[in-house]
């Protein structure tokens, strides 16, 4: 019975949330923000930023524990590749389920500065609903696009759509598009916000800070509201030499405290 149950809460939100498995627990940690944050995980949040890579390699994982069930969890793995000075490419994986039903999202992704100050990406998906042998997987493919304005070094305004072909390939999958104001008062205070719409659910607000007492120590606090239930989110990040660790944590109305954790390498 309780398979059952589990079955039945990953169905639901991937139907109503494909795009937003989180992939990144500095993102979740302020308020599931991701658009503004540059590393291999901009391949999920907002492609454009690829090209504000400052390393050649920048490599991501991601682990989250859901619903406190031991063999279910969220697993993700980012790697990008900046051999241009104004591009770069990357690629990403990500694992939602156990061994009775699993999603699974493959991609290739691409950003490149297009003028001075403006930067444009894309992405392609493939998605891999694994489902009990009776019932036969499920392929089938989505499109991303996103752009990212940098107007002044304090200022960024981002915005991505995700399955922008809804309809063409696949009407189960919706069509979901996100913008998103980050600034930076200092090099301690960066604060952003975030507007999630997806056809026929309502907007999802959400907001975001990043404290930095300390050199490579920041403290993290957000939230977002969706539904009329406020998630608050909070987390740390540590950062030594190419290494970052972040923590991130979601206190949610129904399911309570979920955990995250991304160890990013950069080279």
């Amino acid at each position: 019975m309780k398979k059952f149950l589990v079955i039945w809460l990953l169905i639901i939100p991937f139907t109503i949330y494909a795009q937003q498995i989180p992939s990144s627990a500095y993102a979740i940690s302020i308020g599931g923000i991701g658009q503004p944050i540059i590393s291999s995980f901009s391949a999920y949040y907002n492609q454009a930023a690829l090209a504000r890579l400052q390393s050649r390699y920048d490599a991501n994982i991601f682990y989250r524990g859901l619903l406190n069930v031991p063999t279910l969890s969220d697993k993700a793995f980012a790697f990008a590749y900046k051999p241009w000075d104004n591009s770069a490419i990357a690629t990403s994986y990500h694992f939602t389920g156990f061994d009775i039903y699993s999603y699974q999202r493959v991609s290739i992704a691409y950003g490149m500065r297009a003028a001075n100050d403006l930067y444009i990406g894309s992405q392609i998906n493939l998605h891999i609903i694994h489902q009990p042998a009776y019932y036969g997987n499920i392929y089938t493919t989505t499109a991303e696009l996103s752009l990212l304005y940098t107007p002044s070094d304090n200022l960024i305004i981002a915005s991505h759509i995700f399955n922008f072909w809804y309809k063409l390939v696949d009407k189960n999958i919706p069509a979901i598009a996100e913008i998103a104001l980050a600034y930076s008062f200092s090099e301690k205070v960066f604060f952003a916000v975030e507007l999630e719409k997806q056809i026929d659910q309502p907007l999802v607000w959400r907001w975001g800070t990043d404290y930095k007492p300390i050199k490579n120590f920041s403290l993290r606090f957000g939230g977002y509201l969706f539904n009329n239930l406020y998630t608050i989110t909070f987390g740390t990040g540590i950062k030594y030499k190419w290494l970052d660790l972040n923590l991130g944590f979601e206190s949610q109305p129904l399911l309570g405290l979920t955990s995250s954790i991304n160890l990013r390498f950069s080279l």
